[in-house]
């Protein structure tokens, strides 16, 4: 018996070590460079503004295709873009956009086609961690809780064996394609939440993320509609906008497009600023992926948003009231 307890005390002695060295190697979050850790630049700055302001939210589309400078000099007001991967998914982007907006503010919501409610959790944790009101975006059952904790705890030990035998972090490794680091990161976006960093570099030759939809209702309309009865109680303004793509991926999809956007037009209680052709362009306009635009392809897409809201009545109306 007092072997096995000595053995067992071993066991846990050099478990709670390894423990604290997992911990104590671990990057301080608040001062990482991480792409997803731009979400707490963003929100830093829409507290920050006191007046009535512009919400541009949805995924990296948006990111990497508004020059949010551009629409707050054209408009005179100011804008915040909170684009910044769709992986989050819908209910955590709606729930971050609850946490910042203000009374007379102008939200537009753009999302990609078939946008699911739910979509990688481990993004969505990663933003809790970087910015801890993030967490109040989602939530976590505890089966959720204990396999990523159990599964998280397990990589950290791998990582941290490879780093103490191999002598280099995975940090490292990753800065060995410096391109890509330096666009994919906290310090590539502007203050404004706009991506800058690929403004000057070359296109890729293959762009990324071509898929050929599946029709299915849109079950997120509803919760889209119940976000617009909110941000109505609370005497803000919503628009919805169609995301932009490259024309290969328009026609190749196009007939679901056309299902799904009738199905928006008939059930989405929310004023519509474009339709689905408004913002395809060919694919010399875009970067890296077939909805990230480059240089040329964002200043089009931001003059014509900025044309949208300013041939939209209730929203240009409603502009001239809170400038």
């Amino acid at each position: 018996m007092r072997h096995f307890l000595l053995k067992l005390l071993l066991f846990l002695t050099i478990f709670c070590f390894l423990l604290t060295l997992i911990n104590f190697h671990e990057v301080k979050i608040e001062n990482s460079s991480d792409y997803i850790a731009s979400i707490i630049d963003k929100h830093e700055r829409a507290q920050k503004i006191k007046t009535p302001k512009i919400i541009f939210a949805g995924g990296s589309h948006l990111a990497f295709g508004l020059d949010s400078e551009m629409v707050e000099k054209e408009l005179s007001v100011p804008v915040v873009n909170l684009g910044i991967n769709a992986g989050f998914g819908l209910s955590f982007m709606l729930e971050e956009v609850k946490h910042v907006m203000n009374e007379n503010d102008i939200i537009i919501i753009s999302f990609a086609y078939l946008q699911p409610n739910d979509e990688i959790l481990e993004l969505k944790i990663m933003a809790g961690d970087y910015y801890k009101e993030a967490r109040k975006f989602y939530s976590l059952s505890m089966y959720q809780y204990l396999k990523l904790y159990f599964s998280n705890t397990r990589k950290k030990y791998i990582d941290l064996i490879d780093n103490l035998f191999k002598g280099r972090s995975n940090t490292t490794k990753a800065l060995e394609n410096s391109e890509e680091i330096s666009v994919y990161s906290r310090s590539s976006f502007n203050k404004y939440g706009d991506m800058v960093a690929h403004l000057n570099l070359k296109p890729k030759e293959n762009l990324a993320d071509k898929e050929v939809f599946n029709y299915q209702y849109w079950e997120e309309i509803k919760s889209i509609n119940e976000f617009a009865k909110y941000v109505q109680k609370r005497n803000a303004k919503v628009y919805f906008m169609y995301p932009n793509m490259t024309v290969g991926e328009y026609n190749k999809n196009q007939k679901v497009i056309e299902r799904l956007s009738s199905d928006i037009e008939k059930n989405m209680k929310v004023e519509k600023l474009n339709t689905p052709t408004s913002f395809v362009y060919p694919e010399n306009l875009f970067f890296d992926t077939v909805y990230h635009l480059n240089k040329d392809g964002r200043a089009i897409n931001t003059k014509k948003i900025i044309e949208l809201m300013k041939n939209n009545a209730n929203l240009y109306n409603h502009l001239k009231t809170i400038r």
